[in-house]
């Protein structure tokens, strides 16, 4: 990274590469509401072969019935994911006509925080669950892409959340609340 110093024409300009960064900072926080957190139980595999069938029969179930997933998650027992609370029912039953057992999670939210440059601003998603912690936020799952962290939280408790996220990275600005009907 290089700064150029401020002139008369210039005030201070980043470059990382061959393209414009702005600095790195938290500048938005957003939340989908309405959303259903899956999780398939998978019998004990005798083989990775096996285990690995089981999840293609999870995505091809979803699939056939037209079910968009997000936020999946593997481990060896269990695939978990989510999906709107609309389209919940649809898809236990292609997962329970497949013969897998599911549970099912609804209503949640996923809170996200987004930053310009996620990546060179370490400690946000510690700050983030530490801060719903703190206000008794139920976390389900939690996620990540390159400009957001995301945490799915049961719904009952997204005005919390909502309000520790602000709280955590926006203090200093005064605001009446950051969640409005």
């Amino acid at each position: 990274m290089r700064t150029v110093q401020p002139t008369e024409r210039t005030w201070a300009i980043l470059f990382r590469g061959d393209s414009f960064e702005p600095p790195p900072m938290v500048h938005e926080i957003a939340y989908i509401p309405d959303l259903s957190w899956f999780t398939v139980y998978f019998p004990k595999p005798d083989s990775e072969e096996e285990r690995q069938q089981m999840e293609r029969l999870v995505y091809s179930a979803l699939a056939r019935k037209e079910v968009s997933i997000f936020l999946v998650k593997i481990h060896p027992r269990a695939l978990h994911f989510v999906t709107s609370k609309r389209v919940a029912g649809k898809a236990k039953r292609a997962l329970s006509e497949a013969g897998l057992e599911v549970e099912v999670v609804s209503p949640c939210a996923l809170v996200k925080v987004y930053a310009s440059n996620m990546r060179a601003i370490p400690g946000i998603m510690g700050k983030l669950v530490d801060a719903l912690q703190k206000s008794k936020v139920t976390i389900f799952a939690t996620g990540d892409a390159y400009n957001f962290v995301g945490i799915l939280v049961d719904q009952k408790d997204l005005e919390r959340a909502l309000s520790a996220a602000a709280n955590c990275f926006f203090k200093d600005l005064h605001r009446a609340t950051p969640f409005e009907r």
